[in-house]
This record gives C-alpha cells, structure tokens and sequence, in this order.
C-alpha cells in the first residue's frame, strides 16, 4: 500500500480540463472587458473580513458593484483597482486569482488580519509578509514540494514603504499558513516559530505559489486579531483597524500603474494608424519586398476606408495612455471573429504586450467562440506566438511570391 500523501504527485505541467476561460460566465466576462480589461487596469486588492465593513462611505463611495459571487464580492475602486472581499480559505482565494488573472490583473495586493503565535512579538507591529510556510494543501497543486515559498520581494519592500510613510510600524517576516485553524496545536506552533514564523492565517502561501506559477507579482501584509501562544487563545480585537488598512492598500495599489488597455478608435486615429504601420511593418516590406499586401505601403486614404465598414472594430493598443500598437478585428458571424491586424510598435516588442492584447481581445468579446488570423508562414517567431496563444493551423495556404507564403490559424474558445 501506497504511504505516500496524494499531495506530492508532481503533475504541474499537466493540462486541467477546467478552466477559468471555460467556466467564468460570459455575462461576466463582458462586465470586467467592459470596466476592467479596456481601461488597463492590472491590480486587485484582496481582503478577507465580513462584508459589513461595504457600510462604510469613504470605500463603499467610491467602489463600483462588478461581481456578487457566493464565495466573493468584486467591485471597481475609482475605476483603477479591482476590490475584492472574499471568504476566507486558500482554495477559494487561489480560484480568484485564477480567474481575475484571465482579465489581465497581474499585481495581487492581499490583507487582513491573523494570529500573533510568538509570544515576545509586538503585536502592533504590521506583518509585510516575505515568505510562507506552505502548511496546507493547495499551494502543492502549483509548486513542488517545500517548505517556504518566497513572496515578490521587490512588492514586499515596496508595502514596506509605503506603509512606514504612513506613520505604521511595520517588519517583514515570515508567516505560517494553514488549513486547519482548530488544530494549531502547541507542539505545531513551537514548530512553526522555530521555522521563522511570526503569524499564522490560511492564504499567503497558495496565493504566492498561485503567483509564482503564473509569473504575476503577489504582496500580502497582515495585522493581528488574535494570539495564539502559551497554550491559550485570545482575541485581540481589530474593528478600528480595519478602514484604514484597507484604504491604505487601495491607496499603495493605485500606484502600481496599469497595463495595456484598448481604446476604441476612429477615423480620427487614422494618420496615426498608418504611420505606426510604416514604422511597424518597413523591415518586412524589405525583406519581402510585398509592395501590394505589405501595410507599410498603405495610403492614408485605405486606412481611413476601412472606418466604412460596418463589421469592422478598430482599437488602440495602449499602455499608461501612451499608444503602442493597434488590432484591428472583423466580424465574420455571430460566433467567428477575424484578427485580421495586430501589431506592437517595435521599441514595446518582446514584453508581452501582444499577446495580452490578443488576450483582451478575446475577452471584449465573449460571445465570439472562433477565432482566425493567418500571418506569413516563413516567419517562425510570428508563427510560434500565435500557437503559444492556442491557435492551430488550418492546413489552407496562399503563395504570395518565392519564398513567401500565407498560413491560416483558428481557435476555437
């Protein structure tokens, strides 16, 4: 018989049948394309407590209801950072990042309050956590096996600062999260302690292998309800706390920035549409010399046509309200959509931001369940990030000259 835990099958490069692209619903995903995905906004602030605290005005005010779920409540903060409340657990707290990680939130800022178990600590004192021991089971179906999982360290110091310009004393240690809140038993704690542990809670170690998984930025910091050392439990109390951390963690996330963002454009945008083109597209039409499809050849006057048509969507690709690219997307049914323009200007490419695009494009339009694109066969690296991003040749080929041909793509959602 088998002794060994089911926890440490080491699967992390299998592919789940469930995912958040499949199972959030698509009236869902319109409201965050909608209020999150198109204005760029990259960050969510996470806080475990009961919802009484939506009563108070100076955060319920500014807050905009986004989603009323059973496990968690999400609202837009002065239209720059997601808030969510949630219940505690580090299952339901990994599924939100799962999910709000498809709608292009990368910074994941977590507060709230946990046990004080050494008994010498100042309990005052502000945790910024920096690590966690992995004492539950969820962070295992990311991460192999160990004992702590490191934090983002460049995050951590930066809640640090933040926090001690706020007049807040504050240490970065090391935090015990677990499952089993009814079995923090004196043994485990003495444990705990001599591992580096300062506090105990039930999410920063799933949250940060969920993180590290996906390469998002997760920071967390705790303050102290509760102690629970020498053999005995006490309530410390944290009602008036509570606000002003929150306020404070809203207030450090909307310095995190945001990220790439579609803006709809218009005829408007059109000269500056065809000179990103020629910037964009220059080194292809040399290599290629295909002066008749090559969009660095295009006239103003072409580019401001396609604005006629009826079934065509034309966006801005931005980044801090500075514009780095354009998509350009055409309607071929109800259910089918074409990419039929992407581009990143060259001094942005390499970072991502085309495929975030893509990403968000998907997400814009929920409905849509197949995608197509085609793109020139001879360019590997173009043709590697569209299979990256799940598309799959169709087999159709068109010549265009010696030694350049079109391929076709499609996925299907």
């Amino acid at each position: 018989m088998e002794k060994t835990t089911p926890l440490l099958d080491e699967f992390y490069d299998d592919v789940p049948y469930l995912t958040p692209e499949k199972c959030v619903r698509d009236e869902v995903k319109k409201n965050y394309a909608d209020k999150v995905v198109s204005q760029g906004i990259s960050t969510a602030v996470l806080f475990w407590t009961s919802r009484e605290l939506l009563t108070i005005p100076n955060i319920i005010n500014e807050c905009e209801p986004l989603v009323d779920d059973a496990h968690w409540k999400t609202f837009l903060y002065k239209n720059k950072v997601v808030f969510v409340v949630l219940r505690i657990g580090a299952p339901v707290a990994a599924a939100l990042i799962e999910e709000l990680r498809i709608f292009g939130i990368r910074n994941f800022i977590a507060l709230g309050r946990a046990g004080c178990i050494d008994k010498d600590f100042d309990e005052t004192q502000v945790v910024v956590v920096n690590r966690a021991i992995r004492d539950e089971g969820t962070s295992l179906h990311y991460l192999p096996p160990s004992v702590y999982v490191d934090l983002d360290k460049e995050l951590a110091d930066k809640i640090s600062e933040h926090l001690k310009g706020k007049g807040i004393k504050t240490i970065q240690g090391t935090t015990w999260t677990t499952d089993a809140f009814y079995r923090e038993t004196s043994k485990r704690i003495a444990k705990r302690i001599s591992q580096g542990a300062i506090s105990v809670e039930m999410e920063s170690a799933a949250l940060a292998a969920v993180a590290k998984f996906y390469g998002l930025k997760f920071g967390q910091f705790v303050w102290f309800s509760d102690k629970v050392c020498d053999k005995d439990w006490s309530w410390i109390g944290d009602a008036t706390k509570r606000e002003g951390f929150v306020l404070t963690a809203l207030e450090f996330a909307n310095t995190l920035g945001e990220g790439v963002a579609f803006r709809k454009a218009n005829i408007k945008d059109a000269d500056k549409i065809q000179k990103m083109q020629v910037v964009t597209f220059s080194p292809l039409l040399k290599k290629y010399k295909d002066h008749d499809t090559n969009p660095a050849t295009e006239t103003l006057e072409r580019v401001k046509a396609r604005f006629d048509y009826d079934n065509v969507d034309h966006y801005l690709i931005t980044l801090q309200n500075e514009t780095i690219g354009y998509i350009r997307i055409q309607h071929i049914d109800k259910n089918t959509c074409k990419l039929s323009q992407i581009f990143i200007l060259p001094s942005f490419q390499g970072r991502g931001y085309g495929q975030m695009a893509m990403k968000q494009a998907e997400l814009v339009y929920p409905m849509v369940k197949k995608w197509i694109l085609d793109t020139i066969k001879q360019e590997a690296i173009l043709c590697r990030l569209y299979e990256k991003m799940g598309y799959v040749q169709t087999g159709a080929e068109r010549k265009i000259k010696e030694k350049m041909d079109i391929v076709y793509y499609e996925k299907h959602i």
